[in-house]
């Protein structure tokens, strides 16, 4: 069993998976903790979606009302090298563009 994984998973959400994606999980969760396998939920319909979160956060392809969640600014943002010199508590270069 792998427990030195450095993320904290609360919950995962696979919505319209594949034969080939579930035969690979059937192998894969073989290695992983039964805490974490329960913590893995399978959706055939975006519909059971809407068991675990609100309409208003769920893109619109999927049934929900999201219309705009482009979030390549914010990534750019949170992703620059001072945020990251901060959160990791390490020096980071700066580099020019």
């Amino acid at each position: 069993m792998c427990e030195c994984c450095p993320i904290r998973i609360k919950q995962a959400h696979i919505v319209n998976d594949s034969i080939t994606f579930r035969a690979g999980w059937f192998i894969v969760k073989q290695f992983l903790s039964e805490k974490i396998t329960k913590r893995v939920n399978f959706h055939k319909t975006p519909d059971t979606l809407f068991n675990f979160f609100p309409r208003a956060i769920i893109p619109k392809q999927y049934g929900g009302e999201l219309e705009n969640y482009e979030m390549t600014e914010w990534l750019k943002n949170i992703l620059s090298p001072e945020k990251m010199a901060t959160i990791g508590g390490i020096e980071v270069p700066h580099f020019q563009h």
